[in-house]
């Protein structure tokens, strides 16, 4: 078993002490933990790395990166701003708080295509927290929680990776993302973050897949008329939809 090391009394301790570690063979995760949760958010630490712009709902600033084995990140959430629903490659991710209040939502893996995703758990982190995720848990959806202040979180992942899949809410459908910095050590790159959740799209489509039960009601656009769904049996002239749904409205909607 290896020793315990000294708690990081600053973010280059923190990323000095990560070094040292053994990462010949598999990674001493129990020890990462320890560290990224020993580590006590100062802003004098971070704030040269927390890179923002305007319209992005987060940016991710490359701060460090050993040998493929793992990297540090500062990421900086815009006011109810969050990331899509995602994994994690098969790395581990170890999230703490430096600033503000993360709501993380975690959902099952999808059963198919044209399958809602289902939520699993969802827990509020304040400062100092940490969150560790790792892709046997499921995945997962991070959004700051306030409504007017700027939230910051530390990310290290071990080991990097370079694309990440993401899932529609509303039918599991699994897309690529390549990963990408805003900044890198300290400067601006100015590349655009493909896991920002613009909170734009509908969360019901056309056409869409049905299949299952959902676990909440929804509103959702069907054609050119909108029908409202819940999981009340159907009476009068409600039809029931694929997904197990009642729609009062002439057509079913999507689920």
């Amino acid at each position: 078993m290896s020793s315990r090391p000294v708690s990081p009394k600053s973010l280059d301790e923190l990323i000095s002490s990560l070094e040292r570690l053994n990462w010949d063979g598999r990674a001493d995760l129990e020890n990462i933990d320890f560290l990224v949760s020993s580590y006590q958010s100062n802003k004098s630490d971070w704030e040269k790395f927390a890179k923002t712009r305007p319209g992005d709902a987060y940016t991710r600033n490359h701060v460090f990166e050993k040998d493929g084995k793992f990297n540090v990140l500062i990421l900086c959430w815009q006011p109810k701003q969050g990331s899509k629903i995602h994994g994690h490659q098969g790395s581990d991710c170890f999230l703490k708080v430096l600033q503000g209040e993360f709501k993380e939502e975690q959902f099952f893996m999808p059963e198919g295509e044209g399958c809602p995703l289902q939520l699993k758990q969802e827990k509020i982190y304040t400062l100092n927290e940490v969150n560790n995720m790792t892709d046997e848990k499921g995945l997962h959806r991070v959004t700051n929680n306030h409504d007017s202040i700027l939230a910051v979180s530390l990310h290290v992942y071990v080991p990097p990776f370079a694309e990440c899949r993401w899932y529609e809410e509303h039918n599991g459908k699994e897309n690529i993302a390549q990963m990408s910095y805003y900044s890198y050590r300290g400067e601006i790159k100015g590349d655009s973050n493909a896991l920002a959740d613009s909170k734009s799209a509908s969360m019901c489509k056309d056409g869409g897949s049905q299949c299952g039960d959902r676990s909440d009601a929804r509103s959702c656009q069907a054609g050119s008329a909108r029908a409202v769904c819940s999981r009340e049996p159907c009476t009068g002239s409600g039809k029931t939809s694929g997904c197990g749904q009642c729609c009062h409205d002439t057509k079913q909607c999507s689920c």
